[in-house]
């Protein structure tokens, strides 16, 4: 299970519209923790949908700073996800 690209731009417009979810300040329904292919958590998410954590956690690695910057410069972030990278989902604590 990975995001699919519509996921990924849909969570890079969230970004740089400030409307992504603060797990500080608003309950998530879902986490996701990304597994590069080497088995190292590498980025993590939390959204209302399982696609648009995925899609954070997945921008988490290629934009680590984009979350407090509100921006994601474009071709920063793939669009699709290699193989052998592991995205985790569960619902939210």
């Amino acid at each position: 299970m990975k995001p699919t690209p519509a996921d990924i731009i849909i969570a890079i417009g969230k970004v740089q519209a400030g409307d992504w979810i603060d797990p500080t300040d608003r309950r998530a329904l879902f986490s996701c923790r990304l597994f590069d292919p080497t088995g190292r958590c590498v980025g993590d998410g939390d959204a209302y949908t399982a696609g648009e954590a995925m899609a954070l956690a997945w921008i988490h690695v290629h934009a680590p700073d984009a979350l407090w910057k509100g921006r994601v410069e474009l071709g920063e972030v793939p669009y699709e996800g290699p193989e052998g990278w592991r995205f985790e989902v569960t619902p939210a604590p």
